[in-house]
């Protein structure tokens, strides 16, 4: 059984997370699934979801710390487990998967306030 964290992110380039993404690849290898998501339209002001999925579900808090770690400032704005109530995706259609297949997803729901920042 695959875990998937959905990161919400006020990134107005995908360009510019791109990299990142690539880096959080290499370093967790096959052990994580990454995809990015723009979005189009959400209350919270985010224009990009990131999906991190694993079987492992304890390594992704770690995953998810050393994202937030490499991340420009103001970026981050929430993530969230439950993505039960996640539609297909929005935006401009363009997707970006790293490593596995993962099912699309796009942020209708609200995000878990406890991983927002302070």
């Amino acid at each position: 059984m695959h875990t998937t964290r959905v990161v919400r992110l006020n990134s107005a380039d995908e360009a510019t997370v791109a990299p990142l993404l690539d880096t959080m690849a290499a370093e967790w290898g096959g052990e994580l699934a990454i995809g990015s998501y723009p979005v189009m339209g959400q209350s919270d002001g985010a224009s990009l979801l990131v999906t991190l999925e694993s079987k492992q579900a304890e390594r992704l808090d770690a995953v998810l710390e050393r994202f937030r770690e490499l991340l420009p400032p103001g970026a981050f704005l929430a993530s969230q487990s439950d993505v039960s109530s996640l539609s297909g995706l929005c935006g401009s259609g363009s997707a970006s998967r790293r490593s596995l297949n993962l099912a699309g997803a796009a942020a209708s729901a609200a995000p878990d306030t406890e991983d927002s920042p302070p």
